[in-house]
């Protein structure tokens, strides 16, 4: 997930707790993950950290799309998360932004 703002999410999980950075704020919280591909972020919080107007909207935008998480799939070493319907949240790519 890129945006018109330049911001680029990261994030990291591992064993059942998430971390990573909005682009703006970090945050942190804890998952639930199934070899069903069933998935879900849970007591996500963040930072306080203010932005721009646009940040603030595409950070909102990031976490309601992690909210909506129900699904998960790895194909060619992309995380694709996804909701109950299948259709794309985000994806995320295990290279960061300066390894492309």
């Amino acid at each position: 997930m890129v945006d018109d703002a330049g911001m680029v999410p990261t994030m990291t999980l591992d064993a059942g707790e998430v971390t990573g950075h909005s682009g703006v704020n970090q945050f942190g919280g804890s998952y639930t993950w199934s070899s069903d591909g069933t998935f879900e972020f849970e007591d996500v919080t963040r930072t306080a950290v203010g932005g721009t107007e646009a940040q603030m909207a595409v950070e909102q935008k990031f976490f309601d799309a992690l909210e909506a998480v129900r699904r998960y799939e790895v194909a060619d070493t992309r995380l694709r998360l996804s909701d109950d319907e299948g259709g794309d949240l985000l994806i995320f790519d295990p290279k960061g932004p300066g390894d492309r």
